[in-house]
């Protein structure tokens, strides 16, 4: 195999990905997501796409490239033109009868939709964050508020707020689970790039088969599936394409980058 990994970032994700490619005898190199990028897509056999924020539709544009020249491209979602946000990856998971907090997506233009919310704890997130970045609590008095300080050219997510029993991370590769660990912290955000403790998880079989069927359902070929406990049922918080995974491996000694250097080759 001959890998290329698009990246806008340099992650020590990525340094472990290209350790493991490295070790099982294949060529890796990693390149921004750049037009010139399409020019190399030859001198490779497949295609891996990582942090791609604020370059989404130029990786898309590759992907679809890579795609139409036989390459191997993952996520393949990506290589068909579809890239799925936030809001509609909640859509599908409730319309496939997945818990989900209520959630509403909204801009300045639709502000008003939120008001619903009015009176309850909610979370505002950036539709494009990512690892915690963007995501602001609100209290029940504060809405409007809180409002007037956002950047008005973001579309962002609303959703009610769960009073979370524990909250888990399973990664998924393929149709395999690889693993997963609890999140632990005393705040009310519970990302490890945010400061939580991974916690290595036993999963149970409702877990797992739950995350494999949230990555599927999603075309997510590698996913980070964030999952919520609340009062003995389960709401999936996330599916979380190119999920980092450095937190993974030092709490359950599993070799994620390996799983997925196989995986990709695989295809």
């Amino acid at each position: 195999m001959k890998l290329l990994i698009l990246s806008v970032e340099e992650q020590p994700e990525i340094e472990r990905l290209k350790e493991e490619a490295k070790k099982s005898g294949h060529g890796v190199e990693v390149k921004s997501p750049e037009k010139s990028t399409e020019r190399v897509l030859p001198s490779f056999t497949h295609v891996l796409v990582r942090a791609v924020k604020g370059a989404g539709e130029a990786a898309k544009e590759i992907a679809m490239k890579a795609r139409s020249l036989g390459l191997r491209v993952v996520d393949e979602r990506l290589a068909t033109g579809k890239g799925f946000n936030k809001a509609a990856i909640y859509s599908i998971l409730k319309k496939k009868g997945f818990s989900v907090p209520e959630t509403i997506a909204f801009e300045e233009k639709n502000f008003p939709a939120i008001r619903k919310f009015q009176g309850k704890e909610v979370i505002i997130k950036d539709v494009k964050g990512k690892r915690g970045q963007d995501v602001f609590k609100v209290n029940k008095t504060e809405l409007e508020v809180f409002y007037q300080r956002l950047d008005k050219s973001k579309k962002y997510l609303a959703q009610e707020f769960l009073r979370i029993d524990k909250e888990l991370r399973v990664l998924v590769v393929g149709t395999k689970v690889v693993g997963g660990f609890s999140k632990q912290s005393s705040n009310w955000k519970k990302n490890i790039a945010a400061g939580a403790t991974p916690v290595k998880e036993q999963l149970s079989v409702e877990i797992k088969n739950a995350s494999v069927k949230a990555a599927s359902i999603t075309k997510t070929e590698i996913a980070g599936i964030d999952l919520a406990l609340v009062g003995g049922k389960i709401f999936v918080l996330e599916v979380n394409r190119a999920p980092g995974f450095i937190g993974f491996e030092k709490a359950t000694g599993k070799n994620a980058a390996k799983e997925i250097i196989q995986y990709v080759a695989s295809k």
